[in-house]
């Protein structure tokens, strides 16, 4: 028996398709434009112009939503990266390195890491 895994979600929450600007808070730097192609409770996936310096924990705004979402990067490839969603308390904006939470960061313009 067979599973096609393209017409099944497996994520714990839904996610809906969608092409909305958004745009990723990075602290000693202005925002960073992205967009938001799919979105569920749980996170999204961000696809940026090309690839970007990323920490791992950010604060990510959606274009018509006057929530701000704390992330955690959760995979990457390349250009797009796959974001869960955490409390805006736990993510520090107060430096660059307190950011990425004692976590490394990702350099993605070579990158083609998956982790989870």
């Amino acid at each position: 028996m067979s599973i096609d895994y393209q017409s099944s979600d497996r994520r714990q929450f839904g996610r809906r398709h969608t092409h909305t600007i958004g745009r990723v808070k990075l602290p000693g730097r202005g925002s960073l434009p992205c967009i938001v192609r799919n979105l569920s409770d749980g996170g999204a996936l961000l696809v940026f112009d090309r690839p970007e310096w990323l920490p791992f924990g950010f604060l990510l705004t959606i274009d018509g939503d006057e929530t701000t979402y704390g992330c955690e990067v959760r995979h990457h490839f390349g250009e797009r990266v796959g974001v869960e969603f955490v409390d805006v308390a736990v993510i520090d904006m107060s430096s660059p390195a307190a950011a990425s939470g004692g976590r490394s960061s990702w350099i993605a313009p070579n990158s083609t890491s998956r982790w989870r």
